[in-house]
């Protein structure tokens, strides 16, 4: 019972220790206008599968539209305070999620070579800004570097590369359809399926990834001490 109460204990501070507000976010890296471009994590699917014969090359329509969300390297339960404050100090659009269309520049189609099973993949790029957290009320935010990034808008569209995936006959089979280019993309609930109802997620809302905060390997020895491994 003591281990149990310690840990929980242990979770509650760590839950809280990131749920603090600061006041200032300082750029600490050396760029120009304070933000550099990277590429997503995350790629999405833009077009059907197509099984291209070995006679001759083939065009395949692509892009429609995606939902991209801002980020946090840290996990936090106050990322819109964070945002506010990062906001503050870097002039750009930091909004929780933006629903844009990909590959408006291919009209015509995206070519495919002859003789391979594809589909197309868009991967955003992103603007980040990395700097130092301050005037944190409470909590191991405090002085600590973290890294926010939201989607890098251009006159169109989403900024971002598109290329083809390389994969087996069957897998291009069963691509039915172009999951960006349907109604329930183009209101904000991109899935990466042709099926509706199930799909692999859209990035919907912020995605916060945990990003080397030393809080939760705390938890963590904590529990190996408090248990005895």
């Amino acid at each position: 019972m003591l281990s149990v109460s310690i840990l929980s204990a242990v979770l509650l501070t760590s839950r809280q220790a990131l749920a603090a507000s600061c006041s200032n976010f300082t750029i600490t890296t050396d760029n120009i206008d304070d933000t550099y471009t990277k590429t997503s994590d995350r790629s999405y699917v833009i077009s059907q599968g197509i099984n291209c014969p070995s006679t001759q090359n083939c065009t395949i329509p692509i892009g429609g539209y995606i939902t991209v969300g801002r980020t946090l390297n840290i996990t936090t339960d106050s990322a819109d305070s964070l945002f506010d404050t990062i906001a503050s100090t870097v002039d750009i659009p930091w909004n929780k999620t933006t629903t844009q269309q990909v590959g408006t520049e291919y009209k015509s189609g995206y070519n495919v070579r002859n003789g391979t099973s594809v589909h197309v993949n868009f991967t955003p790029y992103l603007r980040c800004a990395t700097g130092r957290l301050s005037g944190c009320d409470g909590g191991d935010l405090e002085d600590m570097v973290v890294e926010a990034c939201t989607p890098y808008s251009i006159a169109g569209g989403l900024a971002g590369d598109i290329g083809p995936v390389f994969t087996d006959p069957e897998a291009a089979a069963a691509l039915t359809c172009n999951p960006s280019n349907t109604t329930q993309a183009m209101n904000g609930n991109y899935t990466g399926s042709c099926d509706s109802t199930t799909g692999s997620g859209g990035d919907t809302g912020d995605a916060s990834n945990f990003g080397g905060v030393s809080v939760l390997l705390l938890s963590g020895s904590l529990l190996v001490a408090v248990m005895g491994f």
